[in-house]
């Protein structure tokens, strides 16, 4: 879980092109390894 503050959460992903009705994002950081995820490799963010 996370506390957001600053800017609204809503209006970064609208910027960003997810589409109304998506399930789950995920977020990236500048500390990361990397990890699999449904099958797939990604990094993984330590922040």
């Amino acid at each position: 879980n996370a506390n957001w503050r600053g800017v609204s959460l809503r209006d970064i992903l609208q910027q960003a092109g997810v589409e109304e009705g998506a399930k789950e994002v995920v977020f990236f950081g500048a500390d990361f390894a990397i990890e699999e995820i449904r099958g797939r490799e990604v990094e993984k963010s330590f922040a």
